[in-house]
């Protein structure tokens, strides 16, 4: 579980996922009941995964799996200096390894995680 002094909820896991041969990396906050219907967050710039803080805690207590991710090159994601690693590609191609990782969702955006999410939602219609 995952705590700090800035008062993170309790029921709230801090994860890792590796996809793209072990060398890319997603972090991940997750909230109970890993069994509820599955919803991810995702941020805008420039925000991290605990952005969704409150959405988390509000969710997990209705029943979802929430998860919140760090987009890549924020938080305690991988950051290249590449500017192709951030390419819509790239980061739809993180947001599938989290997808693989924790089964299919709905996912909810704000910012330029707006296409990343339109991909992949119609990826799962």
């Amino acid at each position: 579980m995952f705590s700090n002094s800035e008062g993170v909820g309790s029921n709230i896991n801090d994860n890792d996922i590796f996809y793209a041969d072990s060398t890319k990396k997603i972090h991940y906050f997750a909230a109970d009941p890993p069994s509820g219907p599955f919803i991810i967050f995702l941020h805008g710039w420039p925000a991290i995964g605990l952005t969704w803080k409150q959405q988390l805690e509000t969710f997990a207590a209705l029943g979802f799996r929430a998860i919140a991710a760090d987009m890549p090159g924020w938080g305690d994601s991988t950051s290249r200096r590449v500017v192709t690693a951030y390419s819509q590609e790239a980061l739809v191609q993180g947001m599938l390894a989290l997808l693989a990782a924790n089964e299919r969702s709905v996912s909810s955006g704000s910012g330029p995680t707006g296409v990343p999410r339109l991909r992949l939602r119609w990826r799962y219609i």
